[in-house]
């Protein structure tokens, strides 16, 4: 029994030094197999000797940084240069109306400091709008402000238009928006005589 007893004991011991083995072998494969990249299958083209890859696609590293549009879309409408003209002063009157609207909120004085600036931008909106045709018979209604759904220029000068209609601006200046009108400055002037009056007389 004994000797019987030891030999199942020597068959237990060879079993589990082999598959402890086989184990570790599998884990060194398996490492080596995640640190190299993977290659695409290849086959033998039949009647041919020659060894053909699998057309798999392969992005380089860094393909996802590199993706763009390569042409513009067909539909897109081609801008003019009187037309980017255009566009670019509409950008350059936006940013100085929004420089004057800032300073101007406390205390308000909207209708006071910046009607100059959108009397401006009022005049290049227009020209944008028009349906009259500019220089070489261009009209640029349709490539800027209709040409995408966001209508991004029709966009801002809404907002900006609507600040302005909200503070009633309009009563305040002339009708062509290029001065104060007469009941604006008679009110400035009786203010500006009240305030010094107080600052004479005030107790000290």
């Amino acid at each position: 029994m004994s000797l019987h007893r030891n030999d199942l004991v020597f068959v237990l011991i060879s079993v589990s030094i082999h598959v402890f083995g086989v184990i570790n072998a599998v884990d060194v494969t398996a490492s080596v197999s995640a640190a190299k990249p993977q290659q695409a299958p290849s086959y033998v083209s039949p009647g041919s000797s020659a060894v053909v890859s699998s057309p798999v696609f392969k992005p380089s590293v860094d393909s996802a940084l590199s993706i763009g549009l390569l042409s513009s879309f067909p539909e897109d409408l081609e801008i003019s240069e009187y037309c980017t003209g255009l566009l670019r002063l509409f950008g350059q009157r936006y940013v100085t109306y929004v420089d004057c609207l800032v300073p101007a909120a406390r205390p308000v004085k909207v209708c006071q400091d910046c009607f100059t600036a959108y009397y401006s931008l009022v005049e290049v909106f227009q020209n944008i709008s028009s349906d009259q045709m500019g220089p070489g018979n261009v009209s640029c209604r349709d490539s800027i402000l209709r040409s995408d759904r966001l209508m991004l220029v029709f966009l801002l000068y809404s907002n900006l238009d609507t600040i302005w209609q909200k503070s009633n601006c309009q009563q305040c200046v002339t009708k062509d928006l290029k001065g104060r009108s007469n009941d604006t400055l008679y009110f400035l002037t009786l203010l500006n005589q009240t305030i010094t009056c107080f600052e004479k007389y005030k107790q000290v």
